[in-house]
């Protein structure tokens, strides 16, 4: 399960860099990866009718970001990885459309539930 992980990272990471982002590329990753599961979990909280408090959205993404900063920052661990795949990456293209693909639907998700609960849907 790991390598997925890790190979999503190594994208997520290249992503970044294609953007031109020179100064510490490896923290806006993990920050990202971070707050797109955020999105995707405030989403589904959201059109389950779960009520969270400020300081439970505040203490979920704390443990998101914290769980993201040890899965790819802790021990520079992600030079491991970007060393695994960079030579060796088995899907240069589709890579890139999954990364984005996840970007988008994970913004989409979180505005659909906000829309929803406004409306009075969820």
């Amino acid at each position: 399960m790991m390598k997925y992980v890790d190979y999503f990272f190594y994208k997520f990471y290249c992503t970044i860099l294609k953007t031109g982002e020179k100064e510490s590329p490896y923290i806006n990753a993990y920050i990202g990866i971070a707050a797109m599961i955020s999105f995707n979990i405030l989403s589904v909280i959201l059109l389950l009718g779960i009520d969270l408090g400020e300081k439970e959205v505040i203490s979920m993404l704390f443990c998101l970001i914290a769980t993201t900063y040890f899965l790819f920052v802790y021990k520079q661990r992600y030079i491991k990885i970007y060393s695994r795949f960079v030579n060796n990456d088995p899907y240069p293209r589709l890579g890139y459309v999954i990364v984005i693909s996840y970007i988008v639907l994970s913004f989409a998700g979180i505005i659909c539930a906000a829309f929803a609960v406004r409306n009075g849907l969820a």
